[in-house]
């Protein structure tokens, strides 16, 4: 369990870490690559998500 989380936390990293690079291109980019922004923006949604699921992966399940 304890390496599982270990995983959990260097895959989350890398997504933050792609997250990072997508948030540099966004900015880079001229307002004219409107399509290429587009796309950057739903690559970066994706790896937040991506990285919500695995933040969620690592809290316990609390029954009430």
């Amino acid at each position: 369990m304890i390496s599982d989380n270990k995983d959990i936390y260097k895959q989350i990293d890398a997504l933050r870490a792609e997250k990072n690079e997508l948030d540099a291109l966004i900015e880079s980019l001229p307002p004219l690559e409107g399509l290429q922004i587009q796309r950057a923006k739903k690559q970066k949604t994706d790896v937040e998500s991506r990285i919500r699921r695995l933040e969620d992966s690592l809290l316990p399940d609390i029954i009430a």
